[in-house]
């Protein structure tokens, strides 16, 4: 079933997954999932979204993690593609498009806790991803097929 994926010790169902990141450096390929965990840090609770990883042992194996992914018909038919990774369309919220700044935010449709560094409270606000361009031209391009994808699904 193309909805469950293993990684290395676990199968993930994908239709519990928030968000897909791929991270190159550490060849890892990381599972947010669409509900929130509290974790203790520093003598405090923090409500973050789970998280599942797939690591990998080479580059190789990266490779066919990432190739995986790619031929997941699910990840196809449920997930909006960039270049860091995936973001379920069941997920979002919401979406804010920054021209400014090259940037598309996604607000996703479950809590975490991020730190309001002006007052030092811990606040409540819904998982976001933030997708950064380095030119205003794939910006607007991804802009575009975002919105696209969106109102056709």
């Amino acid at each position: 079933m193309d909805s469950f994926i293993k990684t290395n010790d676990r199968l993930v169902n994908l239709q519990n997954v928030s968000n897909i990141n791929i991270v190159h450096d550490t060849q890892r390929v990381v599972f947010n999932m669409n509900y929130s965990i509290e974790i203790e840090k520093h003598n405090n609770t923090k409500m973050i979204s789970d998280y599942v990883y797939l690591d990998t042992r080479n580059s190789k194996d990266f490779e066919n993690a990432l190739i995986e992914l790619y031929d997941n018909q699910y990840i196809k038919d449920n997930f909006l593609s960039h270049d860091t990774g995936y973001i379920n369309i069941h997920e979002i919220s919401s979406v804010k498009f920054s021209e400014q700044k090259n940037r598309v935010i996604f607000n996703l449709s479950h809590n975490k806790d991020f730190k309001d560094y002006r007052s030092g409270n811990t606040l409540l606000t819904s998982e976001f991803v933030y997708v950064d361009f380095s030119s205003y031209k794939d910006y607007k391009e991804f802009a575009i097929q975002t919105k696209n994808e969106l109102m056709e699904k």
